[in-house]
């Protein structure tokens, strides 16, 4: 019985499905911008950190860093004033605020 080789077709570089900007990276970047863009979050925190991806394609991926207000009345969260920083996987930024 001949054997004869078989050669795989080379599939290429594999395709990154996660980020390729890290959580810890990007968390530091949106610090810097909201303190380059002179944005107050000093009564603030940081509510979370989140990557958001359209599956579709249209929307580049990104870190969506979150901080909501730190204030209280009758121990009840006031709603609004949250500051959103989506960082790109380029390392750039926008700051948005919410209602």
């Amino acid at each position: 019985m001949l054997c004869s080789p078989v050669s795989a077709a080379d599939p290429g570089p594999a395709k990154l499905h996660g980020p390729t900007l890290s959580i810890e990276d990007a968390v530091r970047i949106a610090k810097e911008l909201v303190r380059k863009q002179n944005v107050n979050v000093a009564d603030q925190y940081i509510d979370s950190v989140r990557l958001e991806q359209n599956r579709s394609g249209d929307v580049r991926k990104f870190w969506n860093v979150t901080w909501f207000r730190n204030e209280y009345v009758n121990d009840i969260a006031i709603k609004g004033g949250q500051t959103y920083v989506h960082i790109y996987m380029d390392g750039s930024g926008e700051v948005l605020q919410g209602e």
